[in-house]
């Protein structure tokens, strides 16, 4: 699953940080990553097979295990990018899409997909808790500082601003008001 994503930090590249949820053994090689929706790699309607994740022993997820990629691999030209390479939107939010792929290319399966917000230079968005709900599934949320690519998420971002109480009862204070009290 898709676990932690930065796209916004001076001077570190966009991150994708994937995380073995399972208690199985899975090999990533063929994996697509994505930022654009749609199976259309003219780009008519979309693409997700923009990264295709490469054959590599650092590939195959123990059950646990991490694994991140930068925009060194999914963006390694940023001044002259391929038609499938991408960078996330930090400044805007964005998208990112995990698709496993069979033998032949032919995409067989949605692997998870997050959607998140603007960030915070420095600051990424990941699941919480760390990988997800119980059944893997779950939202990203504002991550405290520094990013913990290739980690646990272990603290999400508290304020500035903290609500700790809300008074609903909208007939006592219409009345109390009404009363000059």
């Amino acid at each position: 699953m898709i676990n932690e994503v930065l796209s916004r930090s001076d001077g570190q590249p966009d991150a994708i940080e994937l995380h073995n949820v399972s208690n199985q053994t899975i090999d990533l090689a063929g994996w697509y990553l994505s930022d654009d929706w749609g199976w259309d790699p003219t780009f008519v309607t979309g693409n997700y097979k923009r990264f295709l994740i490469p054959a590599d022993a650092s590939h195959v997820l123990a059950p646990g295990g991490y694994v991140v990629f930068d925009e060194d691999d999914f963006n390694p030209t940023p001044l002259a990018p391929a038609p499938n390479h991408f960078a996330l939107n930090g400044a805007e939010g964005d998208d990112v899409w995990l698709m496993r792929a069979d033998v032949t290319g032919k995409l067989t399966h949605f692997g998870d997909h997050v959607s998140f917000g603007a960030q915070a230079n420095g600051e990424s968005w990941g699941r919480w808790p760390n990988g997800g709900l119980a059944d893997g599934e779950g939202d990203v949320y504002p991550m405290a500082v520094p990013p913990t690519l290739g980690s646990e998420n272990t603290t999400l971002r508290i304020g500035p601003v903290v609500l700790s109480e809300v008074q609903y009862y909208p007939g006592i204070f219409h009345e109390n008001f009404n009363a000059g009290t």
